[in-house]
Order: structure tokens, then sequence, then C-alpha cells
């Protein structure tokens, strides 16, 4: 309950005095500032137009002139009190129907009531006369409009007929001409097709011919001071400029391709007698050292002929000395 009072705790002296600053801004009806009101407004007394109190004791007296059921304590609106309502409100819907019926036929006939009233019979009968005559005049004059609106509508709608009929034959006529205008123009169309890509085809082929020419450059022009005009040198563009740089870099390696070579054959001719020689060498090596060989497995024959020799010396040396 504090927590939504219209008054915070009371800050004024002496202690429990409220003042204007312990009221909430949010709360904006209240009795005034009494010292110790700490009360939601809507718990107030009556005194209060806005609180809960004063609001139900409006509304109580409000709903005494609301009696009705059997004992007069009923105070809601019953089913029959609106079954009651809606056939009044349907009563009133056909009252005013009638009377807005006989207002218009009163409009027709004139409304006696505005006539002066030394009017006598006879001559109410003779206006009485004249305004019926008068209306089946009006009458006669609308059914003569209506017969010749329909005469008009009957000849529209023969034109509409006829009209209908020429379209149906222009509709012939045109589907026959769209169909040969289409046997025409389908092999034209064909052929303008076929015509547009070979054109098509042609740019592109030219376009791709200008830009490899326009990549391939200009050719180097030398220079040539005994034409007239003189032709002054000028150096190649594009692919062809790279073409001479490549031309000239391939003339400069195979000029030192052949540096080399010429070394290469003048130290050949001049190392030919050595190298003869040393072949003459080599060969004399390889005879010696085969003769070698021979030599060393002659002396193994003869070392091993030696050592038979020597051991069968001693064994007959041996049986002289035994027997």
């Amino acid at each position: 309950m504090m927590k939504v009072a219209c008054w915070k705790d009371s800050t004024g002296s002496p202690a429990g005095t409220f003042v204007a600053g312990d009221e909430y801004s949010w709360c904006h009806y209240n009795d005034g500032i009494t010292g110790s009101q700490k009360f939601n407004y809507l718990l107030q007394g009556s005194a209060n137009a806005n609180s809960y109190v004063r609001v139900n004791a409006d509304a109580t007296t409000q709903q005494a002139g609301f009696g009705g059921g059997v004992s007069g304590t009923d105070k809601s609106i019953s089913a029959a009190m609106q079954t009651a309502k809606a056939a009044a409100q349907v009563n009133l819907w056909f009252a005013d129907w009638v009377s807005t019926a006989l207002t218009e036929d009163l409009t027709l006939t004139g409304n006696e009531t505005n006539k002066a009233a030394e009017v006598t019979a006879d001559t109410w009968k003779t206006r009485t006369i004249g305004a019926a005559e008068a209306t089946e005049t009006t009458k006669t004059n609308l059914y003569t409009a209506a017969q010749k609106e329909k005469a008009a509508a009957e000849r529209w709608k023969a034109a509409a007929t006829a009209e209908a009929a020429d379209a149906l034959a222009d509709l012939v006529r045109a589907r026959t001409l769209l169909a040969d205008l289409t046997a025409e123009i389908a092999p034209l169309a064909r052929d303008e097709s076929a015509a547009q890509t070979a054109y098509d085809e042609a740019v592109a082929a030219q376009a791709v011919r200008v830009a490899a020419t326009a990549e391939l450059g200009d050719l180097a022009v030398a220079a040539n001071a005994a034409a007239v005009p003189p032709v002054v040198a000028a150096a190649a563009t594009g692919a062809r400029a790279v073409l001479d740089a490549a031309a000239a870099t391939k003339a400069s390696v195979e000029a030192q391709q052949a540096f080399h070579d010429a070394r290469a054959d003048w130290a050949a001719d001049n190392l030919a007698p050595v190298a003869t020689e040393l072949a003459d060498l080599k060969a004399h090596q390889a005879r010696l050292d085969l003769e070698v060989a021979a030599a060393e497995t002659k002396f193994d024959n003869a070392r091993k002929a030696c050592k038979v020799a020597a051991f069968e010396g001693a064994q007959e040396a041996r049986e002289k000395a035994v027997a």
C-alpha cells in the first residue's frame, strides 16, 4: 500500500508532517495535505470526486433508476427488455417508411392543409381532376419518352449487331493476313538472322585483327640519309620490338657460343699431340702391366716348382738315409 500511495514518507517538521515535496508526481488527485494522509487517491473518502468510494456511490445512485424484474430489484437489462427494444425499433422504422410513403402521395395529389379555408368542394374537385389529368399527361409523356428510348435502344442494338458482324469479318481477314505475313516473314527473319550472325562474326574478327595489329606494332625503320626526304631511324614497337630484341639476343648468344666453340677447337688442336703421346704412354703402361703380371705368374710357378723339387729331393735323401 505504501509503495502505491500518493504520498511518500513525511519529511516535514515536526515529524509526521507532510509537505508538498512528499507528493508523488504521478498522483494527480488528492484531498490536500492533512498531516497524516498516506493512501492512494482511489481509497480516499467520498469528499474526493475521483475517489473509488465517491464513484461507487454515484454508480449505485444511477443504478437505482433501472428497476425491473418481478421484485423490482433486478437492475440488469433482461432479454425481455432487449426484445422489447428491438420490436420498438422495428415499429419505428416501419412508421418512418409509412410516413415517407404518405408524404410522397400527399405531394403528388396536393396537400389540402395548405389550401385556403374558403376553397369549395367543387373547386377542390376541379383541382383534383386537373391534378389527375396533369398526372395522366405526365405519365403519357413518360410513356412516349420510354417508347422513344426503346426505339433508340433497338436502333443501337441493330447497329451494334452490324458492327459485331463487321468486326467478325475483319477478324477473319486479319487472321488470313496474319497467316500470309507469317509465311512470308519467317524466311525473311531467318535470312536476316543469318546475315546478322555473319555480320557479327565479321565485326568480331575485324576487332581481333585490329587488336592483333595493335599488339604487333610497327616495324623498325633504318636510317637513310640519302633518301629524299632523309629517313630517320625508328625503333620497332609492340611485339615487333620484342621480336627485334629477341633476335638481337639470339645473335649475341650465337656469337658468344661461336667464340667459345673456337676456343674449344683451339685448345683441342693444341692438346692433340700431347693427348696422342699420353694415349701411347697409357697403352705402353698397359703392356708393361701385362708383362709384369705374366712375369709374376711365371715367378709363382717357378717358386711352386722349386718347392716341389726341394720336397722330392728331401724325400729322396731321407729314403737314402733310412736305407
